[in-house]
């Protein structure tokens, strides 16, 4: 296995794949980074253009198997010691390996000819916190769903921390994004899918009323203000009924609910 040593933090390479750690860089570059063995793994399994791989010198032996599967695959092989790979890294426990892979070229644009007809969708309206929104991504793979929509001011798709939550499954999930949620509502009704939204809007019903489990979109809305009062008036408002005094839940568990609920 062939791979070339990094020596210094100067290295014009660390000093890139530090900046791929921003939106702007990544979108400029047209590359983003994946760490830790797992991601590594998962983005390779799932047909994700690998363009280098960084490693941890002193973990060559732990990650021999992916590194050289890569290598036969052509993938550039870079190692260095652990102090110059913390350089590069996003994370601030890293675990010794990620690899620089090329953004998705093909549109993953909302449009209605991409919507399943009697399919299920989640739709996201202002999620920002990239954990809530990579659970979520995971929780619509577990469960069958048919696509996640990402809609105005939701977190990128591409951000570490939103990476390390899906767990792979963004690599495989299909992720649409349309830039106002109420266009989305329209291409769904468009499409005859029947759209709720969760919020406790006057009319809102229990989630146990209505039959989610076939052509449903369900809108979650930010984890503060939850959805706009423009999308609760033009959607079917639903609630999870709830018997403690708590009156909200965590945006992502929310959405696991409704989800489970969607099956």
């Amino acid at each position: 296995m062939k791979y070339t040593e990094i020596k210094t933090f100067s290295n014009s390479m660390i000093k890139a794949i530090a900046r791929l750690g921003k939106k702007s860089e990544r979108e400029e570059a047209g590359e983003f980074v994946v760490e830790g063995e797992k991601l590594v793994c998962e983005a390779e399994k799932s047909g994700v253009k690998i363009i280098r791989v960084l490693f941890d010198l002193a973990k060559k032996q732990q990650f021999s198997g992916i590194l050289e599967r890569l290598a036969d695959k052509g993938v550039q092989l870079f190692g260095c010691e652990a102090e110059i790979f913390q350089k590069a890294a996003v994370t601030t426990t890293p675990q010794g390996i990620l690899a620089v892979c090329k953004l998705d070229e093909k549109s993953n644009e909302l449009t209605v000819s991409a919507i399943k007809q009697g399919g299920k969708y989640i739709v996201l309206q202002s999620i920002q916190d990239p954990g809530n929104a990579g659970t979520i991504v995971r929780t619509a793979e577990a469960f069958g769903l048919d696509g996640v929509v990402f809609t105005e001011a939701t977190v990128d798709i591409y951000h570490m921390k939103f990476l390390r939550a899906t767990m792979g499954s963004s690599f495989r999930m299909p992720v649409y994004f349309c830039e106002r949620c109420i266009e989305a509502v329209h291409m769904f009704e468009d499409k005859g899918v029947h759209v709720y939204a969760t919020a406790l809007f006057p009319g809102a019903v229990s989630i146990k009323d209505v039959d989610i489990t076939k052509n449903a979109a369900v809108i979650i809305g930010n984890e503060g203000n939850g959805i706009s009062r423009e999308i609760a008036e033009n959607t079917d408002c639903i609630i999870i009924p709830m018997t403690g005094k708590v009156n909200s839940l965590n945006a992502a568990i929310a959405a696991s609910v409704v989800m489970w609920q969607m099956q």
